[in-house]
């Protein structure tokens, strides 16, 4: 699997990461597994044994919630994008 995974915003110094993007190698997947391989990802993205509700997470630009959640497709060469909670008032 040849894996983009794409973070913005505060979320990207949260974590530390020198760059917005990673790449991951290996072979078709799901959501659960690409996170498990980015361990400080997966701690903020997963609550109560599901997606944290906080964070928006698509997949080739779709919604995983309309995807199966963390049991959504990854496939080779997909485009996993993070986008942090927003605030505003």
């Amino acid at each position: 699997m040849n894996v983009e995974v794409v973070i913005y915003f505060t979320l990207r110094e949260k974590l530390g990461w020198p760059s917005k993007r990673l790449r991951l190698p290996g072979r078709s997947a799901r959501l659960r597994d690409v996170l498990r391989a980015i361990p400080e990802l997966l701690e903020l993205l997963i609550r109560d044994g599901g997606l944290n509700p906080d964070y928006r997470i698509l997949i080739d630009g779709r919604n995983v919630v309309f995807l199966g959640g963390l049991d959504a497709e990854v496939g080779d060469g997909s485009r996993v994008v993070v986008f942090p909670p927003a605030g505003g008032g």
